[in-house]
């Protein structure tokens, strides 16, 4: 329990300059429901007094940004939850693939948790001016998934919903689907190159995402408090998977990580976990150190049961 209290502590330190809008404040309020893979096993935290001290607050609001990238894989969720009926835990079992080219970024969804031949695989392409979601299966007439019948040769969102719930019962349609399937439903991660991975051997502490290496560092005085990021990064889980104080309240912050990148710069990063709707989720966010742009999202589900 040390932990917790100081954890606590430190949002308290953090937070105590910190104001939030009553718009801000509402807009958290009013939204409705919506890497690590296993369960936690070490000790969690309750964030319930932590995330109140964010929410309750009183001077400027910290105002949540994101870069490029983010706002466009963000925009992609929400067409697919909008055209597709895609909820938080149903995103999250697929991965998101980001390319740019122009001035358009083309996200592809593809499952990490359940056979592609069940799933199929959706893309959305994000410009200035439209936001274009398409699904490997629109040909297939609607009736033929409208149930959530387990047996249906294609699962949309009501399908993937039950299979998270009932993972016993989705299990053989899931084998029968892998059989029918030369390619396995699970990618591998990419590998570092060479270099890189040389060096993560040499330094026990560093760790490689987002094509740069990472290495354990102590926040400075131009970086953000952990309370602060903290904040934000609950600010962009609520807003983007329309999680309410309800839910977060009973989140539990698996870590809480600063590091030096090195491409230049810091960031923070927070994962923590949750059950949404029944199901458990595994929630992600990477922010910069110092601005607080937020540089990714991310939920996982069905992998980690």
């Amino acid at each position: 329990m040390t932990k917790a209290i100081d954890l606590c502590q430190a949002m308290n330190q953090g937070l105590s300059s910190l104001r939030l809008s009553p718009e801000a404040r509402q807009q958290v309020r009013s939204r409705a429901y919506g890497r690590a893979r296993n369960r936690p096993k070490r000790l969690v935290f309750v964030l319930a007094v932590c995330l109140m001290l964010a929410l309750l607050a009183t001077a400027t609001a910290l105002t949540v940004q994101r870069s490029q990238n983010a706002q466009a894989v963000a925009l992609a969720r929400q067409e697919l939850s909008r055209k597709y009926g895609l909820s938080a835990p149903t995103l999250g079992v697929f991965d998101a693939q980001l390319t740019r080219r122009g001035g358009v970024s083309t996200v592809v969804f593809q499952s990490q948790a359940f056979s592609a031949v069940l799933t199929g695989t959706y893309t959305v392409q994000v410009s200035q001016e439209t936001v274009l979601a398409s699904w490997s299966y629109d040909a297939v007439s609607p009736s033929v998934y409208a149930s959530s019948a387990l047996s249906a040769p294609v699962w949309g969102a009501k399908q993937l919903e039950r299979a998270l719930a009932e993972p016993e019962a989705a299990m053989p349609y899931q084998l029968a689907a892998m059989a029918r399937s030369a390619a396995s439903p699970n990618s591998a991660p990419a590998s570092p190159p060479p270099d890189v991975a040389r060096i993560l051997r040499q330094e026990p502490g560093a760790s490689y995402w987002n094509g740069e290496i990472l290495r354990p560092a102590l926040p400075g005085a131009d970086d953000l408090s952990q309370g602060a990021a903290f904040s934000l990064a609950c600010q962009a889980l609520a807003v983007e998977f329309h999680l309410d104080e309800a839910v977060l309240r009973d989140a539990r912050l698996l870590d809480a990580s600063f590091s030096s990148r090195s491409s230049g710069g810091t960031l923070w990063g927070f994962s923590l976990y949750l059950v949404d709707q029944g199901v458990a989720c595994d929630y992600g966010v990477m922010l910069d150190g110092k601005t607080g742009e937020i540089l990714m999202t991310n939920v996982i589900t069905g992998a980690n049961e």
